[in-house]
């Protein structure tokens, strides 16, 4: 199996309106890590005091980052053709796409990317959680990895690897959805509602 689990980090939740601000992703090759990309993007305006209590990326610590227009081509290459993996991946997706395509860039490649969202694993498999939150996953398996560079949760680069971490969890308990499927097909699945006849031994 080979895959590129990602995160983003943004300013907003509007595709068109708001700015990524942190990149990450993990090529990963039958679960084990071979390369790495992670990298702060200097937007166009200001990061609001919110988002830098969120995330930690603070504004002075994009002064120096190189814009969307220079890092995002790079990650498109690092990206290639392989199916993307992430928690919620319909937020990045839909923000990856916009913004590609505004700097002349097909992410989508053609309306044909694959990709597996762990949050709908979560969804269905672990129904009785009360809170779905990555940080709450991870608790629940007993996933713990230290800081990276004094940030956890809501940096791109440590979220993307506790994603990855969560996913493998699924594999090693004989999960059977973990499958990629066309990420700009409608999925009518409701997960977590209907689809818990099974229990995976976490």
């Amino acid at each position: 199996m080979e895959y590129i689990c990602l995160d983003i980090e943004t300013t907003g939740l509007s595709p068109k309106t708001d700015s990524i601000i942190e990149i990450a992703g993990w090529h990963i090759v039958d679960g084990v890590p071979i390369k790495k990309f992670s990298e702060l993007v200097q937007p166009p305006t200001y990061i609001p005091s919110f988002i830098e209590r969120k995330t930690g990326v603070t504004n002075r610590m994009v002064q120096t980052a190189r814009t969307v227009e220079e890092v995002l081509p790079e990650f498109c290459s690092f990206c290639g053709n392989l199916p993307i993996v992430g928690y919620n991946i319909g937020f990045d997706y839909r923000m990856l796409v916009e913004k590609s395509k505004y700097l002349g860039y097909d992410f989508s490649l053609g309306e044909t990317r694959y990709g597996l969202d762990v949050f709908k694993l979560v969804r269905k498999y672990l129904p009785s959680l009360g809170s779905k939150k990555l940080e709450d996953v991870m608790n629940y398996m007993g996933i713990v990895v230290p800081p990276i560079d004094g940030r956890a949760l809501h940096c791109a680069e440590y979220d993307s690897y506790i994603t990855k971490l969560v996913l493998d969890a699924f594999i090693v308990n004989g999960c059977k959805d973990v499958l990629f499927t066309p990420l700009d097909k409608k999925d009518d699945k409701v997960y977590g509602e209907v689809f818990n006849d099974e229990v995976l031994p976490f």
